[in-house]
């Protein structure tokens, strides 16, 4: 079973970032060639859908503003696991947000899948999007 951590966990690595440890730059452009799909996306709700010994399970659904990598409509429905007791974020400000996709769902990676949608970030990330291999097949994020 894959195993995720909550959606706060980029927390973690912005501190990284401001200690200097990692660009943050760096970490979004790295997310955005290791993933299948990203996007510039407002969440707008989540379901939990199965509960386990230690984590539970959560549809989480959200309204695309700008896609970024990969094909889907205006809204994207994912799975993310995150511990008993945790739920996901709504946040009212957009996020830059990465995804794996397993067959025909799509599912959150964990720590470092998630980013600020401010400008800065934005920008980097459309740059980084207008170069990406659009036949690449292999994703270190994504268990495959």
């Amino acid at each position: 079973m894959k195993k995720f951590i909550s959606l706060l966990g980029c927390v973690s690595l912005s501190a990284c970032a401001s200690q200097g440890v990692y660009s943050q730059n760096e970490v979004l452009k790295d997310a955005i060639f290791q993933t299948p799909y990203s996007a510039v996306v407002k969440i707008t709700g989540f379901e939990k859908f199965a509960e386990h010994e230690e984590d539970v399970l959560f549809k989480v659904q959200a309204e695309v503003i700008q896609k970024l990598r990969g094909d889907v409509g205006s809204e994207i429905t994912f799975s993310m696991y995150g511990e008993l007791g945790d739920e996901p974020n709504i946040h009212n400000d957009p996020v830059i947000l990465t995804l794996c996709r397993d067959k025909d769902t799509y599912y959150w990676p964990g720590t470092g899948a998630e980013f600020g949608a401010n400008q800065e970030n934005i920008l980097n990330a459309q740059e980084t999007a207008a170069h990406l291999d659009t036949d690449q097949r292999h994703f270190a994020h994504c268990s495959e």
